[in-house]
């Protein structure tokens, strides 16, 4: 049964083409690595790679299978792990450093993508 599966992904890997992204995506991925730390809106984005912000939604999606906003916040909650294990800052201050303006809404964030408060993480590491 491994067998086959190793084959039929094989197979599949060969005979699919492979969706790479436009190169104004790869961008926006970059910087949200980079920049995880500033405010984004889907304006700015729209203004400044100059396509239609539904569109940057839509192929966003397509190519990195979640949305810019989702994305961003995977990238901020990453760096406040590391934050949480690599340093003594208070809760608040790593929220702010990777672009939170509201604990609460940092809290909440971290939850829902690691399903413990920071507080509970930095206490289990």
């Amino acid at each position: 049964m491994l067998l086959t599966t190793l084959l039929c992904q094989t197979v599949l890997e060969k005979t699919l083409p492979v969706k790479t992204a436009p190169a104004y995506l790869q961008a926006i991925k970059s910087e949200f690595e980079s920049q995880y730390y500033r405010k984004y809106t889907l304006d700015e984005l729209e203004l400044k790679y100059k396509k239609n912000k539904y569109r940057i939604c839509r192929e966003f999606k397509d190519h990195f299978h979640s949305s810019p906003l989702q994305y961003l916040h995977r990238m901020r909650i990453q760096a406040a792990k590391d934050l949480l294990t690599e340093t003594d800052l208070k809760v608040h201050e790593i929220g702010y450093e990777v672009g939170y303006e509201n604990t609460n809404h940092f809290i909440t964030h971290f939850k829902k993508l690691t399903g413990t408060t920071p507080s509970e993480y930095r206490a289990r590491i």
